[in-house]
């Protein structure tokens, strides 16, 4: 959709290999809509550096972006990003009739 924005954040806990890091952002750019990304030092497993946030409130903040605001959705994932899933994910928020509901 037209002026939309992407928003990726992992919350606090989550870690994911250079390999998952790399592909996340291939499918971010395959969308070829605009995005913020969050991505604190400690993301990516092996360069664990800074302090990690505090913070166990991600699951309730998911449950608010997704369920109660309705501004968001979840990238259904298995064990690995995977750079075509991103990609379907933000396609299916921004272009079909789930998308236009949220916004």
């Amino acid at each position: 959709m037209s002026g939309s924005v992407i928003y990726v954040s992992f919350g606090s806990v989550a870690v994911m290999d250079p390999n998952e890091f790399l592909d996340l952002a291939r499918g971010l750019a395959d969308s070829q809509c605009p995005f913020l990304w969050v991505v604190r030092p400690s993301l990516i497993r092996g360069f664990e550096s800074g302090l990690i946030l505090a913070l166990g409130d991600q699951f309730e903040n998911d449950r608010f972006v997704c369920d109660v605001w309705r501004v968001g959705t979840d990238v259904e994932v298995g064990t690995q990003l995977e750079r075509t899933r991103i990609k379907t994910a933000i396609e299916k928020l921004l272009d079909n009739q789930e998308g236009k509901e949220l916004c």
